[in-house]
């Protein structure tokens, strides 16, 4: 758990359900998991053409919770069923939302819950509103036990609402590293090769179910580091530091190294190190218009 949370500083970026009330609510989704192919070719050189992939990873949910128990909640307007079998999205969350749900930094999600009109819609999220656009209730296991003890509506922005509500211990299991489908890899491809500097161009590509995901960069976690570190889709040799080999060190543990390059692009690779088993999250950068009429 803890090498979780120390991802906190750096996700409010990119919030999950955030209020806005004088006591700050703030939940994040947990991060993935990578995990290393083992049928990636090691230490072994190889020739790729422009278009190859060079070697790939899974991509895993790093912790699924069951129910085992039916579940039914209710906060003002809203409510839920959990159903037995029903799956619930672990979050994490900052100092300012335990101090003020208690636990130990980690709950337990239901589905979107969104209003029942399209007024009611239109007004969620407003100014002077209540609740978020989107709220979810969110569960509480407060000492590993592996028992919801209390449950709470994320996205409520009244202090009243906010505070966590007992219920009779409701039984979950949990599942860790479970890859949702075969396609749910990352991959680093040889994208291109420019033969007026002998530049080869490789890219790291997140696929979702076989989609290629778009991404501005990656943040991941070294298992002995003490901070995040950033891999960026588009990696270049540097025609001034040529001849090869070149080595592309560090790709979220991985190590490729472009031993050369022909006239016609054919290119020589080794893998000198697989992808370590690893926490990330691939973040996109939005930028918000504000118009301001004069």
């Amino acid at each position: 758990m803890r090498t979780s949370l120390r991802w906190l500083g750096l996700l409010g970026a990119v919030p999950f359900l955030v209020s806005s009330a004088s006591a700050r609510i703030s939940i994040y989704p947990m991060p993935e998991t990578l995990l290393p192919d083992n049928g990636v070719r090691m230490r072994t050189p190889f020739v790729a053409r422009p278009g190859d992939i060079l070697m790939t990873g899974r991509i895993t949910q790093t912790e699924i919770a069951i129910a085992e128990e039916a579940i039914e909640v209710k906060v003002d307007k809203f409510t839920d069923t959990i159903a037995v079998g029903d799956e619930l999205t672990p979050v994490i969350a900052p100092d300012s939302t335990t101090a003020v749900l208690g636990g130990n930094g980690k709950y337990y999600c239901g589905r979107d819950q969104r209003g029942r009109s399209v007024l009611r819609s239109a007004l969620l999220g407003g100014i002077g509103a209540k609740f978020e656009a989107i709220v979810r209730f969110c569960f509480i296991d407060a000492d590993n036990d592996h028992k919801f003890e209390q449950f709470f509506l994320a996205g409520a922005k009244d202090p009243a609402m906010q505070k966590p509500i007992d219920i009779t211990p409701v039984a979950y299991h949990s599942l860790y590293n479970q890859q949702r489908n075969p396609g749910d890899v990352i991959r680093i491809k040889y994208r291109k090769f420019d033969a007026r500097n002998m530049r080869v161009a490789l890219d790291v590509e997140i696929m979702r179910n076989g989609v290629k995901q778009a991404f501005d960069y990656i943040l991941w976690s070294k298992p002995t580091g003490t901070r995040l570190e950033t891999l960026y889709p588009r990696m270049l040799t540097d025609p001034k530091r040529l001849p090869y080999p070149v080595v592309f060190s560090d790709l979220m543990g991985a190590a490729v190294s472009v031993d050369g390059v022909s006239p016609l692009g054919d290119a020589t690779f080794t893998i000198k190190r697989n992808f370590q088993r690893t926490l990330f999250r691939p973040v996109s950068i939005q930028v918000n218009y504000v118009y301001i009429y004069i």
